[in-house]
């Protein structure tokens, strides 16, 4: 990926990559060299009938990025990573950064967590998760992978690509189906409480080391 970066960047390395696209470490020259984490989406999903234009194809995932670019642009909070540039990469896919948060992805030891423990964590997701309620809008997507700790132990709430409006059918399902919500299984309308079924099973994990319903954890 270190070919197609603009000029302002320089890249360090990749910390995911997948069907949906890429997230990288990157260094912001314009400010002052900062590293940044960079995250662009696939041009191409291999979900989609191939008899839709690559033009259209393009047009949508460039609108999905800056939906996400636009959202967390609107919000200011210390557990969300501040947004800081939205553009298009050489080969024309859209891109934008944010910070970098040092920490690693919430995990829990065989046995879980003391409840003061887990309690302190499910706390900071509480209080991420409240300007974008608050706004009428869905994370969409809770659990350990999306919830970094940092050293200090604070909570920071990453990946808003499936954030979405409060009230709106949510069509065709997508998440982690063990932290899904039923109704949002179903398609029917969400509300806030979809975000926090998931806390619930995040609260779930953090206290017995294991998911309610099944061994693994996304």
């Amino acid at each position: 990926m270190a070919e197609g970066l603009p000029r302002r960047y320089e890249f360090r390395q990749t910390l995911g990559a997948g069907g949906e696209g890429q997230v990288s470490l990157v260094a912001d020259l314009l400010r002052g060299g900062e590293v940044v984490v960079l995250k662009r989406l696939a041009r191409d999903d291999p979900s989609e009938v191939r008899s839709v234009p690559d033009g259209r194809r393009a047009a949508r995932v460039a609108e999905q990025i800056r939906r996400e670019f636009r959202l967390l642009a609107g919000l200011r909070h210390p557990s969300l990573a501040p947004v800081h540039d939205f553009g298009l990469l050489r080969d024309g896919t859209a891109y934008f950064t944010r910070a970098f948060v040092a920490g690693e992805p919430l995990a829990a030891p065989p046995g879980g967590l003391d409840v003061p423990a887990a309690v302190r964590l499910l706390v900071g997701v509480c209080d991420a998760l409240e300007p974008l309620h608050a706004s009428g809008l869905l994370h969409g997507d809770i659990k350990p992978a999306n919830v970094i700790v940092e050293p200090s132990g604070a909570v920071t709430l990453i990946d808003f690509s499936l954030a979405r409006p409060q009230g709106a059918p949510d069509g065709l399902p997508s998440g982690t189906v063990a932290f899904m919500a039923p109704e949002l299984l179903r398609g029917e309308p969400l509300d806030a409480r979809a975000d926090l079924y998931a806390v619930g099973v995040l609260a779930w994990y953090l206290l017995a080391g294991t998911l309610p319903f099944g061994p693994g954890v996304a």
